[in-house]
């Protein structure tokens, strides 16, 4: 009778793996495309925060693009200072550096 309920559990496993496995390589078909520009221009600015420590931040928001100047700005990727061996690695991404906005 154990013989029975062991070959029952390995064949359910085995068909949960299957389905599991087949699940992850399909990509919903309503998922929204969170990564694609947008039809509005984007502007950023960066702040720092004073007090006990500083603090740096980034805000983005709804810009002008009149002038139609290049939708382009580089952002530094920072992990821990004592470990970046010298190097900034660089995010890149489609926005105006203190680009003017209405209000």
């Amino acid at each position: 009778m154990s013989r029975d309920k062991t070959r029952y559990s390995i064949i359910c496993v085995v068909l949960l793996l299957l389905f599991a496995a087949g699940s992850q390589g399909q990509e919903a078909g309503d998922s929204l495309p969170y990564g694609t520009r947008g039809a509005y221009p984007v502007g950023t600015r960066d702040f720092v925060i004073e007090g006990d420590t500083s603090l740096d931040i980034t805000v983005w928001y709804p810009a002008n693009n009149e002038a139609e100047v290049e939708e382009s700005v580089s952002y530094p990727y920072m992990t821990n200072p004592d470990s970046s061996m010298g190097m900034e690695p660089m995010v890149h991404g489609q926005a105006i550096r203190e680009a003017p906005y209405a209000l």
